[in-house]
């Protein structure tokens, strides 16, 4: 599971925020949190360096894969991206352009950017977003040329063929999830709103203690984890 990090951040910073290494230790995933060009990825839109010099992150993507995949036992129907703000923005270009390696996608406070998403698979997508996010607007920023959370959802909805409406799912603290489950090949899209989170993970960071998550709000690592580890590329 990848885990890429948010602009003028690095590695540790998403790591320490979602705590992703932990659930990984417990759950038995192998998580790997990559540094980007001048703490930047290219995911078309977004964001720095990296999206204004054109740095071919998906090649180093695919490269990374090649490393972790020599050096540790992979199942290759089970790679994952997750990412925090710009590292969202471009896990949702992996979706959108190497979805023969990714089998899901779940982010926070991110949109999609991506200029070129055609992918030839339905992708499982996870979205978690704060309604009082100011950085990446949960109703988008035209001037900056961020779409909403929702029409976000609405572009996977329609690539997945999704076909009913939403229904809700998961809820905790002041997160409440909702479901289009009736997606081509079950790649089912989930959207969990987060009344009055700013741009931060929710129920990350300090609020863990040692190795034993907070109890209560909305503890979108756990949630993302259970999302991306039920989902399988073939």
């Amino acid at each position: 599971m990848f885990a890429f990090h948010g602009w003028f951040e690095s590695s540790s910073a998403v790591r320490e925020a979602s705590h992703f290494d932990l659930v990984g230790d417990a759950r038995g995933f192998v998580t790997v949190f990559p540094d980007g060009v001048s703490q930047s990825w290219n995911a078309d839109t977004c964001c720095g360096v990296a999206q204004a010099t054109r740095v071919d992150d998906l090649a180093f993507t695919r490269a990374m894969l090649d490393a972790v995949d020599a050096e540790f036992c992979i199942d290759s129907d089970r790679i994952y991206a997750s990412g925090f703000s710009n590292g969202g923005f471009f896990a949702h270009r992996l979706a959108c352009e190497m979805s023969s390696r990714f089998a899901a996608i779940a982010v926070h406070s991110a949109q999609n950017g991506a200029t070129n998403c055609t992918p030839p698979r339905a992708v499982p997508v996870l979205q978690v977003h704060g309604t009082a996010d100011l950085k990446v607007p949960y109703g988008g920023n035209p001037i900056v040329g961020f779409s909403s959370t929702q029409a976000t959802i609405d572009g996977w909805i329609a690539r997945n063929g999704c076909a009913n409406a939403a229904t809700p799912g998961f809820s905790q603290g002041r997160g409440q999830c909702n479901v289009w489950s009736s997606c081509r090949d079950r790649a089912q899209v989930e959207l969990c709103s987060v009344e009055g989170l700013g741009h931060t993970w929710s129920g990350g960071g300090d609020l863990w203690r040692g190795t034993t998550p907070p109890t209560e709000g909305f503890i979108a690592t756990l949630h993302m984890a259970d999302f991306l580890l039920a989902r399988t590329l073939r």
